[in-house]
């Protein structure tokens, strides 16, 4: 059975992430914008993502491991750190944290789909579009060489 995914604006239910794209961008006139991105090394992409949190004060987290295609590539999807809903876990239900939960409860159509090729060349499509949430600096993890 497909988990279903809601659109933020709306709260129509879609069959999966991509199906979001049409209607954010036909119903609700938002337009998504994509790139593709090359890079030499893995090293590269990752000082381009460091360069993208930087512009956008968004997480791009990796919510499940990589995946290897049929010429030996790799491939891993990042998606926006507030992307999907919050849940309590087991019987005790979890405190809320201070800030609050990233999750915005629905789906943000933001994500970076990274295939590393056999040659670790890499190639990125970025959904650059953000929707259903604001910027939070209250959110964002802060790294050492940030303070």
């Amino acid at each position: 059975m497909n988990k279903q995914v809601r659109c933020n604006i709306c709260s129509v239910e879609l069959i999966s992430k991509k199906a979001l794209v049409d209607p954010i961008d036909l119903v609700h006139n938002i337009t998504i914008e994509k790139d593709t991105h090359n890079f030499n090394t893995l090293e590269d992409f990752k000082l381009w993502k460091e360069t993208i949190k930087k512009q956008t004060t968004s997480l791009y987290v990796m919510n499940t491991r990589s995946k290897s295609d049929k010429t030996g590539g790799k491939i891993v999807y990042f998606y926006c750190h507030c992307n999907g809903y919050y849940n309590t876990r087991g019987d005790k239900k979890r405190n809320m944290k201070i800030a609050g939960s990233n999750k915005i409860n629905g789906n943000c159509p933001t994500k970076m789909k990274v295939y590393e090729d056999i040659e670790s060349k890499v190639t990125v499509e970025f959904t650059k579009t953000h929707v259903g949430h604001g910027i939070d600096l209250g959110q964002m993890k802060i790294t050492r060489g940030e303070n």
